[in-house]
């Protein structure tokens, strides 16, 4: 249950930090996913153990 909980608390701010920068300006929408992409990236380097910074110059472009 407390699992849960968390979940649905980082589910709740997500979703609210989504739709306000959604209505304050593309910029911020961006700016949003362009951390998210990052991070995402972040991580698939940690699963498949990748040791070069390739993807992430990939990804910006």
């Amino acid at each position: 249950m407390e699992n849960l909980l968390k979940r649905a608390l980082s589910g709740l701010i997500f979703v609210s930090v989504l739709i306000f920068s959604i209505l304050y300006s593309k910029i911020s929408f961006i700016v949003l996913f362009f951390i998210l992409m990052i991070l995402c990236l972040y991580e698939f380097k940690k699963m498949i153990q990748l040791k070069s910074i390739f993807p992430y110059i990939i990804g910006t472009l």
